[in-house]
């Protein structure tokens, strides 16, 4: 999502789903960050796993933002 947002279609039949995939992301994203992060903050584990997890749900964590942050930018005037 973020790569089509950054990089949109010519105007056509694709501009008005470009916000609803920052939607999307956030739908599909968020949950994932979140169990990965629920997983990460379990104390049974190795500490050097435990870090990597949280470390990894970043990543998901901050797609939707960084997507909204690109649809508004290149997006809207």
């Amino acid at each position: 999502m973020v790569w089509s947002t950054a990089f949109p279609r010519p105007r056509g039949d694709w501009s008005g789903v470009t916000a609803l995939g920052g939607l999307a992301c956030g739908v599909v994203d968020l949950p994932i960050g979140l169990l990965v992060l629920a997983v990460g903050m379990l104390k049974n584990g190795a500490p050097r796993l435990r870090t990597i997890c949280i470390a990894t749900a970043i990543l998901p964590l901050s797609l939707p933002i960084v997507a909204q942050l690109l649809l508004l930018r290149r997006h809207c005037p």
